[in-house]
């Protein structure tokens, strides 16, 4: 019986790889009879050798698992016949089912297991989860890596995002009623997301989707692994738990974290999905879309990121050391895709998208207390429309609202050590040198002691200053800001408004109020301009401007709805704001949200151009202030109802402008 397996299965395994990688039908029958000979005699020897292992196994196996292993292999079998040529269907199939019931059988041992466990369901759910997240990041990852390692990169991202899967499920039968109602909150932002991939597949000239795509003769190969998956999943589950493993795991400050701020990262993950999809359809490498979308430079930012000589493209003084922050990060996370940068740039915009919505989670969770208000107002974040077009488009300000978020996360315990927020607000400085002033009228407001403040001050500029100096010795393409030279360069980004007529003057006041208050959470419809800029692609801008007056983009019916409801949102939020310093006469953080506000009008009032261009850097102030002055209402089902349907139809407005933006270029790509 030995013997008789033994070369059953050898010359079962030859013919796979004789067929499948060394063209097998191409040979000639000497040549074929050679080729599956000498290996059918390596893999025979071995497997004879092996047998004990197997009988081992076969006489411990019951029939469940059995009945468990033989349903899957059956499905891979069907699964293989469509893109096999009918002469050759038969042996190609019966081969690779042969060979993957072999491959398997030693992990079906984990079916006993969790069958004796209870918890085949979440391994089941865990695995029908993995596989279409795993299907999309093999179809990535395997543009980066030769062909041959394409199963090994399958095989991990099934049993990575298997055992992920498997932990949530696993925990989500513990949760109490209460989370699994939060649960249904994440929803609308997964709807969101899946509308955003299902929009921008509409537009197959503008996003290639065959970058998250698997070839159609791996497809079917892929799915057979899917389908295998199962019984690796289980097994690993059971060697983790018998050796130990998962106990220590558990314990780790990570998976504590993650368990805590689970449906939080569930949320990000959801927000994430759909900036990766828009990250990837807005942003081409290879084309120069300068000022076209609202003024945002991420042709430049691409190539300071991502090209190898990126260092080389001038950075303005009011990023001090950016090429210190961000090439490091983008370098490190290359390394996943086999050191391609620009795969790092347009995946760590939106990932960072996806971590302001986690850290406005967390602010709230604990401002609140309660869990399903923190869902909400970092929902309410992620879909407004500052943070979806910087949370896809490759610029520097997603990076500043997320350092900007941490750092007043931070603020709101008393117990996070000076040094953290002096490190926080320098690398604050680092990105964008005026939203450090951010990060200092937060710290006066939250640590009011003026030797505190000096200290911080002093310490954040010092570093910021030498850090700043050390940027421009190693790149010198780096202009610093306390050289003339270097911070002359923003006076052309300046709006002069000192003896200007009143009209522009008032005008630009409006604009900014618009722009502050509205369009950085509710898009409106835009301005497609293409002659009157002198140019034929399209260029989208929230105004236009002629002489003696402005005209601002107006709102759609839905857009108006909105519009009405944030207005009341805002004025209540002001209202509890007041009545609250009145009543307990004293500051607390959400006092320097306001500042904030006031101080971002104040400054671009007489700087850019454009004023959505820098929405992220308030729009997170404005959230924050809302959501935190309305917090005693946060507990509230009616208004945690009305919180959520505005979001869902603001999400319905921010789709609405997505298309309209990719119907005006669409005619621009081939």
């Amino acid at each position: 019986m030995r013997w008789l397996t033994s070369l059953f299965l050898s010359i079962t395994f030859s013919f796979v790889l004789a067929n499948a990688f060394f063209n097998l039908h191409w040979r000639s029958v000497p040549e074929g009879i050679l080729l599956v000979g000498v290996i059918a005699l390596g893999f025979g020897i071995l497997t004879y050798q092996a047998y004990p292992y197997y009988e081992r196994f076969l006489r411990i196996a019951n029939l469940k698992t059995f009945i468990l292993l033989i349903q899957a292999f059956l499905s891979s079998f069907f699964v293989l016949l469509w893109p096999i040529q009918a002469n050759e269907f038969r042996l190609y199939a019966f081969s690779i089912l042969v060979l993957g019931l072999i491959i398997t059988l030693p992990f079906g041992s984990g079916y006993n297991y969790i069958v004796r466990k209870k918890r085949i369901n979440s391994v089941v759910i865990g695995s029908l989860i993995a596989t279409p997240l795993s299907y999309i990041a093999t179809g990535f990852l395997s543009h980066f890596y030769p062909e041959y390692l394409t199963v090994f990169i399958a095989i991990i991202c099934l049993l990575s995002a298997g055992l992920i899967s498997y932990v949530i499920v696993s925990y989500s039968n513990d949760w109490p009623a209460s989370w699994k109602l939060n649960l249904l909150l994440i929803l609308p932002p997964f709807f969101f997301g899946l509308s955003i991939i299902g929009l921008v597949l509409r537009y197959p000239n503008i996003f290639d989707y065959s970058s998250f795509s698997l070839s159609p003769q791996f497809s079917g190969v892929f799915l057979i692994l899917a389908f295998l998956s199962p019984a690796w999943l289980a097994w690993t589950v059971k060697t983790f738990d018998e050796r130990g493993w998962s106990a220590r795991l558990q314990a780790t400050r990570a998976f504590i974290f993650a368990r805590k701020n689970l449906l939080g990262l569930l949320l990000a993950g959801m927000f994430t999905l759909g900036y990766t999809a828009l990250s990837f359809t807005f942003n081409h490498p290879g084309l120069d879309q300068t000022e076209n979308f609202l003024a945002i430079d991420n042709f430049a930012w691409m190539g300071r990121l991502a090209e190898p000589n990126g260092t080389s493209i001038e950075m303005r003084a009011v990023h001090p050391f950016a090429f210190f922050i961000f090439r490091p990060i983008v370098w490190l996370l290359s390394l996943f895709f086999n050191g391609d940068r620009y795969a790092a740039t347009l995946l760590l915009v939106p990932l960072t998208g996806g971590l302001c919505v986690l850290l406005v989670y967390r602010f709230i969770k604990r401002w609140s207390g309660s869990e399903a208000y923190a869902l909400l107002s970092a929902s309410l974040l992620g879909a407004s429309a500052a943070h979806v077009v910087f949370g896809s488009f490759v610029e520097s300000y997603i990076f500043s609202a997320a350092v900007l978020l941490l750092f007043f996360l931070l603020l709101l315990d008393e117990k996070t050590h000076f040094l953290a927020l002096v490190a926080v607000g320098t690398l604050t400085f680092g990105i964008t040198i005026t939203n450090f002033i951010q990060t200092f009228i937060g710290y006066v407001v939250a640590r009011p002691k003026f030797k505190s403040i000096f200290m911080f001050g002093l310490l954040a500029s010092a570093l910021s200053i030498t850090l700043t100096v050390l940027h421009a010795a190693t790149f010198p393409s780096a202009l610093m800001f306390f050289d003339p030279a270097g911070a002359g360069v923003e006076s052309d980004y300046a709006i002069p408004l000192i003896g200007a007529p009143a009209w522009k003057v008032i005008g630009r006041a409006m604009l900014l109020v618009r722009n502050i208050l509205l369009y950085s959470i509710v898009a409106p419809q835009p301005y497609i301009l293409t002659t009157e800029v002198g140019g034929t692609f399209p260029r989208f801008n929230f105004f236009k401007i002629a002489p003696g007056s402005f005209s601002y983009s107006s709102f759609d019916d839905l857009g108006r709805i909105l519009v009405a409801i944030w207005l009341i949102l805002l004025l209540a939020a002001a209202a509890s704001f007041v009545w609250k310093l009145v009543r307990a006469r004293k500051l607390d953080l959400t006092a320097a949200f306001p500042l904030v506000i006031l101080f971002n009008f104040a400054l671009h009032m007489t700087y850019g151009y454009e004023p959505f261009l820098y929405a992220a850097d308030w729009t997170y102030a404005l959230v924050l202030f809302i959501t935190a002055s309305l917090s005693d209402f946060g507990k509230q089902r009616w208004f945690q109802l009305i919180l959520s349907t505005f979001i869902t139809l603001l999400m319905v407005n921010q789709w609405n402008f997505i298309h309209t933006m990719l119907e005006a270029i669409s005619p621009f790509f081939k």
